[in-house]
């Protein structure tokens, strides 16, 4: 990248599990990117694998970096996003949480 900033983007939609040439399964994700010094755009991309249980929901806000020399490259910080299993546990501790102040 020329110009990298991290920024954010949520997964606005998904375009459904697509075999590849060599047969690895990707998923288009149309994304809602920001960051500092951008304004907000949709950015069309087919991500790398994630790790398992990392795959994201529609909805769901992604840490990223975008070039901003070109506004359509971004990169999913994967190993910043929460695994499924983390992610419930937090909604369950929020829950939680509420219940105790209500």
């Amino acid at each position: 990248m020329k110009d990298p900033v991290n920024g954010t983007a949520r997964v606005i939609n998904d375009g459904g599990l697509k075999a590849t040439v060599s047969g690895a399964m990707r998923v288009p994700l149309d994304l809602m990117v920001q960051a500092d010094g951008v304004s907000s755009h949709l950015v069309h991309v087919i991500p790398r694998h994630p790790e398992a249980g990392k795959w994201p929901s529609i909805g769901q806000t992604l840490p990223v970096v975008l070039d901003r020399a070109d506004l359509q490259r971004v990169e999913i910080l994967w190993d910043q996003v929460p695994s499924l299993m983390d992610a419930m546990k937090a909604r369950e501790a929020q829950r939680i949480e509420d219940a105790q102040h209500d």
